[in-house]
């Protein structure tokens, strides 16, 4: 768990350092971050990223997708709450459902239960 709970807290330490470069991530999972020879993560595959609202190249994971903006900050915010789920439970939100209706719960306010997870429940439920 602590070794978790530090990559959550080296990507978002990434995230907040692209954000202030006015760089919106755009595609954050478990599958763009990589890990050092110390187990250290590192954010990978800027493909997706947007800057100075350039247009989007690739698709976002429904799973990982904000409701309303998804391209914003607060998408980017919403993903990071997506990514510690994966990274917390080994699997991705909704693994056996189509992105239509995964969007729709999404958009309903309808989330996976997170009880399980202790503290970082509130994290998680905040992004």
């Amino acid at each position: 768990m602590e070794q978790r709970l530090c990559w959550a807290r080296q990507i978002t330490d990434t995230l907040c350092f692209v954000h202030s470069k006015n760089v919106i991530y755009k595609d954050l999972t478990c599958g763009n971050i990589l890990l050092d020879a110390h187990l250290n993560a590192k954010l990978a595959d800027f493909a997706s990223s947007l800057l100075d609202k350039c247009p989007l190249l690739v698709a976002v994971t429904a799973s990982h997708q904000y409701p309303r903006l998804a391209v914003s900050i607060l998408g980017d915010i919403f993903a990071l709450g997506s990514t510690f789920y994966e990274i917390m439970t080994r699997g991705v939100p909704y693994p056996k459902f189509f992105d239509k209706e995964i969007k729709a719960w999404y958009s309903k306010g309808n989330f996976l239960n997170t009880q399980s997870l202790g503290l970082i429940r509130d994290i998680i439920m905040y992004c």
